[in-house]
């Protein structure tokens, strides 16, 4: 199998659970003792993955499930292959997960969205809606 050194993540042990810590691999080669380059402690565990054929779509979304990756293809593509989101969906929430653990929204201006570049492993998130009415009456309050 072919190492992934875009899906390369750097767990550092902490108290109650490991930090992950998303790294681009090649960037800290590119640029040794960079802001990209993050300085190694004894317990880091650095984990580099296999590399991943699919980008999985998950959340609110009518079918999720896992799709090959198609290089140059964006969320649209992906959310389309998975029905599109539900009626529960935030879609002004969708987010993505880079295959780094890198969780990123969308940048942009005004209507038009700019979403990061997927790589194999990425996920792509679309959060559920939550009846607010139903969780200000669970809270007691108005």
């Amino acid at each position: 199998a072919e190492a992934y050194p875009e899906g390369v993540r750097l767990y550092r042990p902490s108290v109650d659970t490991p930090d992950q810590i998303p790294i681009d691999l090649i960037a800290a080669q590119d640029r040794p003792a960079s802001a990209q380059d993050p300085l190694l402690q004894a317990d880091d565990v650095i984990q580099i993955p296999k590399k991943p054929t699919t980008v999985e779509i998950t959340g609110a979304v009518y079918s999720p499930k896992h799709v090959l990756f198609r290089p140059g293809k964006g969320v649209a593509y992906y959310l389309n292959r998975a029905g599109g989101p539900t009626k529960n969906a935030r879609k002004g929430d969708i987010y993505v997960v880079l295959a780094n653990g890198e969780a990123v929204k969308p940048g942009g201006f005004l209507f038009w969205k700019i979403w990061p570049r997927l790589n194999p492993g990425s996920r792509v998130v679309v959060p559920f809606k939550t009846d607010r009415r139903k969780d200000v009456a669970e809270d007691g309050e108005r």
